[in-house]
């Protein structure tokens, strides 16, 4: 700013010739004694403190953004990867049931066909009975390839009963051969609809525990105890046979996975799996699959 004008001193400060101006007075003749030379800054306290609020409110919605931007990629990078793992299981499954159609139902088919002729050329009731039974074998053989072949190329769940499965199971064994099967089924009200594949892994659970049984035991009855509560579903396949070493031959041997096996599909179904035998002293299985309110409760439960 520049003033033209009368200065007046109005006091001073110091004595004599030293003394200082403290304060004066200006007397203009009139607003044309003024001048502006150089206008204040824009930028005041006021107006800087706005811009940084308003910067600083701008970065954290940045931040937000892109915290969750980053989630919804994640989100969409973990859809994709298990649809591509779904489409290339899904293809898997398909290729494993046109080789099983292709090489194991074929030929099972032939070999049919060959015990049918058998049949009608044969003679003797013990060798018509024997064939009888082998052609009934061969009969559900090719009726369980024909099912696990649908199971493995339809990715829905068609729901199943156990009872049944088991049932199925124990009647199987022709008699008069081999040890007698009996199935018990110990539920105080109906068995309330598993999933499907809960079903289909605790009937083939079963089905290895019983072969175990008829190819290694040397039993002479088997049975198969179906058992139901709240705490869940307890499934037991017990025989009177030899038994065997539980630590030895439950882990899986150089071409023998049947334990290994039902210990995998136990996993899948959220099921344990307990060996009872001692050499001797017959072999008892027993299958746990805790109920859906039983699992959530594991699940809930702080370590």
């Amino acid at each position: 700013v520049r003033v033209t004008g009368i200065c007046q001193v109005e006091s001073t400060k110091g004595s004599e010739y030293r003394s200082n101006p403290e304060s004066v007075s200006l007397r203009l003749r009139s607003e044309s004694d003024i001048a502006i030379l150089r206008s204040p800054s824009w930028w005041t306290p006021q107006r800087l403190g706005t811009v940084l609020v308003v910067t600083l409110v701008a970065m954290a919605l940045a931040t937000l953004w892109i915290v969750l931007l980053r989630r919804q990629v994640a989100r969409q990078t973990v859809a994709l990867r298990h649809r591509i793992e779904h489409e290339a299981a899904l293809e898997e499954r398909q290729r494993i049931a046109r080789e099983f159609h292709d090489t194991l139902e074929q030929e099972l088919a032939g070999l049919s066909l060959r015990l049918d002729a058998a049949v009608a050329r044969g003679s003797g009731e013990k060798l018509q009975g024997l064939l009888e039974g082998s052609r009934g074998l061969v009969s559900r053989i090719q009726t369980e390839t024909r099912n696990l072949v649908a199971d493995l190329r339809d990715s829905g769940e068609v729901p199943g009963s156990l009872e049944t499965a088991l049932g199925e199971l124990a009647s199987r064994q022709p008699a008069g051969i081999g040890p007698e099967i009996r199935f018990h089924s110990q539920t105080p009200h109906p068995l309330s609809a598993l999933p499907a594949h809960s079903v289909h892994h605790l009937k083939m659970i079963a089905g290895e525990a019983v072969a175990n049984a008829l190819k290694h035991a040397e039993a002479r009855r088997i049975d198969l105890i179906l058992e139901v509560d709240d705490d869940g579903l307890t499934m037991v396949i017990a025989d009177d046979g030899r038994g065997f070493d539980i630590e030895r031959q439950t882990h899986g041997q150089p071409g023998h996975f049947g334990c290994m096996g039902i210990r995998e599909r136990c996993s899948k179904i959220g099921a344990t799996v307990r060996w009872q035998s001692q050499p001797g002293h017959g072999t008892r299985v027993e299958i746990h699959l805790p109920s859906a309110s039983e699992r959530d409760s594991v699940r809930t439960t702080p370590a």
